[in-house]
């Protein structure tokens, strides 16, 4: 089950994997869709009673295609003439994206004001030709109640709710992880399950809130135990020190050695400090000190030359093999959008972050030239004496491919950058502040998907060079950063 924010992240990327998935097989010509054996399927489509569509009583219905539905050529045929149908599907999705963003007021290259009427408006007629345009065409009839919201009351909902741009259903999405579970102990009856679910899911909150009580008493009894300790070790130390030491004790002083008894004493005190620190300590301050203060190894060029990509790191940095550089995991900055609006992100290099790398894409300003700005991919963080730097793989642009929906909207076709007879790719050494803030970045899955098939995985930084360049990518124009 998704979160909230799970799932508008997901709008962001879904329609790069649907190009993947739904584009032309192989060298299939892309018009090839609409062959001449498909006119008998047109013209049972035209004379069909649910050429129109399907009905359904819920949403989950509605996902539900009947068997005697057949796709509507005319209709689309209509809207989108002689469109291949994998870029028609590819549209929609993106187009889905853009109106998302605008609904939710979250975008990447800006932080917008409240949302006014007249842009709610706009807004709902956008929704409106969305439904018309791309999914009833492509899709047919959908009798959803998603769907019919977007055809119909958009606007509404932005006058019940103003601005939609604060919403969070994270906390509501997250309870059902936890009621999931109890489905299975239900007798799965459309008209029961409900009440089942709810009694299942009701009594073990009631049973977790009890255990929480009792565990929350014990760490009350339990503290308090350590402060009696406590006082009692301080009243003991007390003791100690006012009264004056038995003639037997001197004497034994004397015989083992001067230091034993203060050593003694000493190790009470010890233990009295000890306990006092635990029983005072509250858990924030534990977890405060368990916190790793620093995230900087010290590394020489050579170890930092055997990453990915970093083999000729040594001339860029301008350092002998031998030399050791501070590389940092991460850094902060002070993001700054197109608008003007700046908020803080953290730029990210990890080798190893939970098991696979971490290198974050961004737009960075070349010479600190306001007027250009470029993409690239991070390799490393440097700390020097003159500031924090990065050491980035270049992107380039790249032609886009025809009727191409991505770069319609926005999104800029990428590859590597590198030198003609290069043997790696073209690393370069920006300083942070220059740079403008995190780019999202995603694989172009159709044209990998056209060069080696739907099922092959994206290369890898320790794929051959020559595959690697192969790839195109996007500036991804759809996510949308946490900017507040």
């Amino acid at each position: 089950m998704f979160t909230g924010k799970q799932q508008r992240d997901g709008v962001a990327i879904l329609a790069f994997i649907v190009a993947g998935l739904f584009g032309p097989v192989g060298d299939e010509d892309g018009a090839g869709s609409f062959a001449a054996e498909h006119d008998a399927e047109r013209e049972a489509a035209a004379a069909s009673a649910d050429a129109a569509g399907y009905d359904a009583d819920g949403d989950d219905d509605a996902a539900r295609v009947g068997r005697n539905f057949v796709f509507d050529w005319t209709a689309y045929h209509s809207v989108w003439g002689d469109t291949p149908v994998h870029v028609a599907v590819t549209s929609m999705f993106a187009e889905y994206a853009v109106l998302y963003a605008r609904i939710a007021g979250r975008t990447t290259s800006a932080v917008p004001p409240p949302m006014t009427m007249s842009e709610g408006l706009a807004i709902d007629e956008q929704a409106k030709n969305f439904v018309n345009k791309f999914v009833t065409p492509i899709l047919g009839h959908i009798a959803s109640v998603k769907i019919h919201k977007l055809l119909c009351h958009v606007a509404d909902a932005i006058k019940w709710h103003g601005n939609m741009r604060n919403c969070n259903t994270a906390s509501n999405e997250s309870q059902h992880k936890t009621d999931k579970c109890f489905y299975q102990r239900t007798t799965r009856n459309f008209g029961t399950f409900t009440r089942e679910l709810v009694c299942h899911a009701h009594g073990a909150r009631t049973i977790v809130a009890g255990h929480a009580k009792a565990d929350e008493a014990a760490a009350a009894a339990w503290s308090a135990e350590l402060a009696m300790r406590a006082a009692s070790a301080d009243g003991a130390v007390g003791r100690h020190r006012s009264r004056p030491a038995a003639r037997g004790t001197v004497a034994a002083a004397g015989r083992i050695g001067p230091g034993a008894a203060s050593t003694a004493a000493g190790v009470d005190a010890a233990e009295a400090a000890r306990a006092t620190v635990v029983g005072r300590t509250t858990d924030a301050e534990r977890r405060r000190l368990q916190k790793r203060m620093y995230n900087v190894t010290e590394v020489s060029v050579g170890q930092l030359a055997g990453r990915p990509d970093l083999a000729n790191v040594g001339a860029l940095l301008k350092m002998a093999a031998h030399r050791h550089v501070r590389v940092a995991t991460r850094t902060p900055i002070q993001a700054e959008f197109d608008c003007g609006s700046r908020v803080q992100q953290y730029l990210r290099a990890v080798e190893n972050y939970l098991g696979a790398p971490w290198y974050d894409a961004v737009l960075y300003k070349p010479g600190g030239d306001r007027s250009k700005l470029c993409i690239g991919e991070l390799r490393a963080i440097v700390r020097g004496p003159k500031g924090d730097a990065v050491v980035l793989a270049a992107m380039e642009h790249v032609a886009a491919e025809p009727l191409c929906p991505f770069v319609a909207r926005g999104c800029v076709r990428l590859k590597w950058r590198t030198t003609e007879n290069a043997s790696d790719i073209t690393l370069r050494l920006v300083p942070v502040a220059h740079i403008q803030r995190l780019a999202f970045v995603v694989p172009d899955f159709a044209d990998l998907a056209a060069r080696r098939g739907v099922d092959a995985p994206l290369p890898s930084m320790d794929s051959p060079l020559q595959e690697r360049l192969d790839m195109r990518f996007f500036l991804n124009v759809f996510f949308s950063w946490d900017a507040k």
